[in-house]
């Protein structure tokens, strides 16, 4: 599923999370959250990009086959490119950068492919540092040891 919450600014940009969930209404509930929050993420850091959201939800307690999670990438991604470029996906909760160049098979809108295939890789780092950043600019201190 894909959730766009504002093309105001720009696109909608959010990752792609591949996770079960215990219920469709869970999973629709998730993506509708995660769409808005990238909305109000994309507005404060002064991005020219709305918040979007996808979400593929395999089922609860089935391990999918490296055959059957690439099928699922394809079919996610044949879904973006519905979308004409108001969906752009990133890595999110259970997708990394190898699963952004399964996406890019069959759509132009995934980003964070790996280096090696000339993309800019993982974004766990800068998302990490951004989470500091406004831990820090939250409490007023560069201290965080001991902070719960």
């Amino acid at each position: 599923m894909v959730a766009i919450h504002s093309t105001a600014l720009g696109p909608a940009v959010g990752g792609c999370r591949f996770k079960p969930y215990r219920t469709l209404e869970e999973a629709v509930g998730d993506v509708l959250r995660l769409s808005e929050a990238m909305t109000a993420k994309c507005a404060v850091a002064g991005l020219a990009f709305g918040g979007g959201k996808s979400v593929i939800a395999p089922e609860p307690g089935h391990v999918l086959s490296p055959g059957e999670r690439r099928a699922a990438l394809l079919d996610h991604a044949d879904l973006i490119a519905e979308f004409g470029g108001r969906y752009q996906a990133g890595p999110d909760v259970g997708t990394g950068p190898a699963d952004m160049l399964v996406l890019r098979e069959a759509s132009p809108y995934a980003f964070c492919t790996p280096e090696s295939a000339g993309g800019t890789g993982s974004s766990s780092g800068p998302t990490a540092l951004g989470v500091l950043a406004a831990l820090r600019a939250a409490t007023g201190s560069a201290a965080m040891a001991g902070r719960r």
